[in-house]
């Protein structure tokens, strides 16, 4: 959108079942067709030196493939151009085309993407139904850790027995609603204030509900691994509890799970008890273009920031970049 090349640029480099993989594609906009893709397995030999076992390789332009499989590599540049390879060709004629397929389509069932904004408590409301279940049981927990007026919630179908949502095709998409049946859902959701059992969506407060909605997926990452992307984390909900479920992550205990987010809580700004350096990022921005850049680049030698350093003071004094400059008070001088 922002530069003359039609062309765009999409990778990945990630773990899969304890091995390292690489991803990526290149994508004409103008023609539609993919003018390059490689998925490449990726292992450190003895010495340290890194070795890439190239599933296959393709570049349209110079027509040039590449595959150990000398079966695969023959038939490489007679595919669709329209369509990645995986798509294009029939993989249980390739086994290692079908592996590649494998791993990309099970990275990508792991990938669990939220907005804070938008989120609602649907996976919460299907974990709750088994109220006997282990991870019932935890994401109650997790809600009464979160919000101390909670003596206890739970899923009650009762709560939506007289429920009657009359709503017509205009108010409904106003308000963002796609799905009633989902909406009388949410009603059977129900928190215990002082022994009362209330409808948790018309009662508890914006942080409570939102914590609601997110506890399912952390209890279901939690216990079965994946990466969980979590767009503002810190937006509806109190610092203590971001730092809490960061904590959740952070901790030995969790062998299985990744947890990434985008956050504008400062406070999160924590290598002394919370994060590793390499863990935190900043983006940036000029007329032209952001960056994004590690926390690790900032040494004692070249910023003076150790693991003792007060990252916040550092940031609030723009050491590190990333930090606005609204000059608001200009606005009103000249208003």
């Amino acid at each position: 959108m922002f530069t003359d090349s039609p062309s765009i640029k999409i990778g990945a480099e990630f773990l899969w079942n304890g091995k390292r993989y690489l991803y990526s594609f290149k994508y004409d906009t103008e023609k539609a067709i993919y003018t390059e893709e490689e998925f490449l397995q990726l292992t450190v030999d003895q010495y340290g030196n890194e070795l890439k076992n190239s599933f296959f390789s393709r570049n349209a332009q110079t027509k040039v493939a590449i595959s150990s499989c000398e079966k695969l590599r023959d038939v490489i540049n007679l595919s669709s151009k329209d369509n990645i390879l995986i798509n294009t060709l029939d993989a249980s004629e390739f086994p290692l085309l079908q592996e590649a397929k494998d791993v990309l389509r099970g990275f990508a069932e792991s990938i669990t993407v939220l907005s804070m904004q938008s989120l609602q408590p649907y996976k919460t409301i299907e974990m709750l139904k088994d109220q006997n279940c282990k991870e019932a049981k935890q994401i109650v927990e997790l809600i009464k850790h979160a919000d101390l007026d909670i003596d206890d919630f739970r899923y009650d179908e009762k709560f939506a027995e007289n429920i009657s949502i009359e709503i017509d095709e205009e108010d409904q998409k106003a308000k963002g609603i796609h799905n009633i049946d989902k909406l009388v859902e949410m009603f059977k959701l129900a928190s215990i204030h002082k022994g009362k059992s209330l409808p948790s969506i018309l009662f508890d407060s914006l942080g409570t509900k939102k914590i609601v909605s997110l506890a399912g997926y952390l209890v279901e990452h939690l216990n079965k691994g994946g990466c969980l992307f979590i767009d503002e984390l810190d937006s509806g909900i109190h610092f203590k509890l971001s730092r809490a479920i960061v904590s959740l992550f952070n901790s030995s205990l969790n062998d299985k799970a990744q947890m990434v987010i985008t956050t504008h809580d400062s406070s999160l700004l924590d290598i002394k008890t919370l994060f590793r350096k390499e863990q935190l990022w900043f983006t940036d921005k000029d007329q032209n273009q952001t960056y994004l850049y590690s926390l690790s680049s900032f040494t004692a030698q070249n910023s003076g920031i150790r693991l003792d350093s007060d990252l916040y003071d550092h940031y609030s004094k723009g050491l590190l970049g990333a930090l606005p400059d609204p000059s608001l008070i200009d606005m009103l001088i000249n208003i």
